[in-house]
């Protein structure tokens, strides 16, 4: 069980990079909100780390690789920076987004604890068992 939560702590500081590296783009893309995006940072850096990491590899420009995901963590990073240059008025709340963290990593322990009693994916590949 110890090596388990690890793992999972593992994967939040993960997704807890991949989110601070789309953290710039979403404060562009939600600046209205109360947290500027914090909390959709993590979807959209995944997004976007997948798809660079795919068109990177589709284009035989970079194998697929830790280092390929690294480049493509660090463009995203740096088009964020350039994109947002300008600064924003608005002030960050960061009891909001330590509340958000927080709630996301418990969550994600939820969550594993739940598949690991019963990791079953429960019809999810029945119908690729079709064609």
């Amino acid at each position: 069980m110890g090596a388990d939560f690890w793992l999972v702590v593992r994967w939040w500081g993960a997704l807890f990079v991949v989110g601070l590296a789309a953290w710039p783009l979403t404060q562009k893309l939600f600046k209205g909100w109360k947290d500027q995006g914090y909390l959709f940072a993590k979807a959209v850096g995944m997004a976007l780390v997948s798809w660079l990491v795919y068109v990177l590899g589709t284009l035989h420009l970079i194998p697929f690789t830790q280092f390929s995901i690294i480049i493509s963590l660090g463009i995203v990073f740096t088009a964020g920076i350039l994109i947002k240059l300008p600064k924003s008025s608005k002030s960050i709340r960061w009891v909001t987004l330590f509340t958000e963290e927080i709630f996301f990593f418990l969550c994600l322990l939820t969550w594993s604890w739940v598949k690991s009693h019963e990791p079953r994916l429960r019809g999810l590949e029945k119908f690729m068992d079709y064609g």
